[in-house]
């Protein structure tokens, strides 16, 4: 098993650092609730407490693999960015999946 990488290196962030805004409203208090891997359509899925990965099998992505950062804002906006490598280069988009009680969502841990 290889070892975990650990970062050493803070950055330090100050309120003059950029902050995620929910794309539908603008809102910037985003809870991150969801990580997704596509690797050749092998598909991992992390959310909330859970304490390992899904896998299933899905379509591949178009080229090289994808990562799905998926957030809920606080007025129930639920959306992601994604990340698409492909041959040493990374593309970005950000996509919506509508809306879901803020309520109802198992967030990841935070304290």
């Amino acid at each position: 098993m290889k070892e975990p990488i650990i970062y050493t290196h803070e950055i330090h962030m100050d309120a003059d650092s950029d902050v995620l805004r929910c794309p539908a409203c603008g809102y910037e208090y985003n809870h991150p609730i969801r990580v997704v891997t596509n690797r050749g359509g092998v598909v991992d899925i992390i959310e909330g407490w859970e304490d390992s990965p899904r896998h299933i099998q899905a379509t591949p992505t178009r080229r090289g693999s994808s990562i799905w950062l998926e957030f809920i804002c606080e007025c129930d906006h639920v959306w992601a960015i994604q990340f698409q490598f492909h041959k040493g280069q990374v593309f970005t988009k950000t996509l919506s999946r509508g809306m879901m009680r803020f309520e109802d969502v198992s967030e990841f841990w935070r304290d």
